[in-house]
């Protein structure tokens, strides 16, 4: 009898445990993504394409695959987020995330919107996306002093949100320029930009900042907003803080030069 007892005193406790790592929790998992260069190629064709520029200026930018290469990339920096809309994570996938370091633990309605569901979540993302470029369009092109611009189109997939309308417009200017804003620097950046080259706050600056070193970066671009909310510590990667397209692009051409003295960063 006390034998019985114990085996179904360990056989309730494995349920037990096991009923406690696979319940839902409302959190998800924010962690470091994937990063592309704009200047590259995405899915075998040109990531920015203008009519009338492309090609012959962009052939020698790669796309985030071969992220050792020490010529120019402007890239744009994703997160990969963990978690359903519905019902969230498991607790064993949160003791996992202990582990990381690189990534955050967040309540779900930081990420999704209250009771929407997946589907509704991936197409608002979308849309943001796809406001996020075509802002980006009007910016770079009035940065420019082009009141006549030729047909732009930005062709990416799976990626959503307005975090990358800073990037997306940089690409552009280096492309109607003809030139190589960058030098042979690894840039990243992030940050939501309006039709005047205001850059706004974006969430997942850590994470996005983790993602750029992994790919390279030395330097990254970071809305000054932003500042605030880096908390990790970053080696290896100088954090510049920016406010305006305009400013971004003096910024640049002083990394490109070597004028690193006067660069504005998170941590001045």
């Amino acid at each position: 009898m006390p034998r019985n007892i114990g085996f179904f005193l360990r056989t309730g406790l494995v349920l037990i445990s096991l009923l406690i790592l696979f319940t839902p929790l409302p959190y998800c998992i924010e962690s470091p993504g994937l990063a592309q260069n704009v200047l590259g190629k995405y899915d075998n064709k040109e990531l920015i394409q203008i009519e009338g520029y492309n090609s012959d200026n962009s052939k020698n930018h790669n796309s985030s695959e071969d992220s050792s290469s020490p010529k120019e990339k402007l890239l744009m920096t994703t997160v990969s987020v963990l978690g359903n809309a519905k019902f969230g994570i498991f607790t064993w996938q949160i003791l996992l995330n202990t582990l990381n370091s690189e990534s955050v633990l967040l309540p779900l309605e930081a990420v999704y919107p209250q009771n929407a569901t997946e589907e509704q979540y991936k197409e608002q993302t979308k849309k943001m996306m796809t406001d996020s470029q075509n802002t980006a369009i009007t910016a770079a092109y009035k940065y420019l002093k082009m009141e006549k611009y030729p047909k732009t189109v930005i062709s990416i997939d799976n990626i959503g949100g307005p975090s990358a309308g800073l990037m997306f417009a940089l690409g552009i200017i280096n492309i109607i320029k003809q030139t190589s804003l960058a030098g042979n620097n690894i840039i990243a950046g992030t940050g939501q930009i309006t039709a005047d080259g205001q850059i706004q706050a974006i969430g997942g600056i850590d994470q996005k900042i983790f993602t750029a070193r992994t790919f390279g970066a030395k330097y990254f671009l970071a809305p000054k907003s932003n500042c605030s909310d880096i908390l990790a510590k970053h080696d290896g990667i100088k954090i510049i803080a920016v406010s305006k397209l305009s400013q971004t692009v003096d910024i640049l051409d002083n990394i490109k030069n070597n004028k690193l003295e006067t660069l504005p960063t998170c941590e001045s």
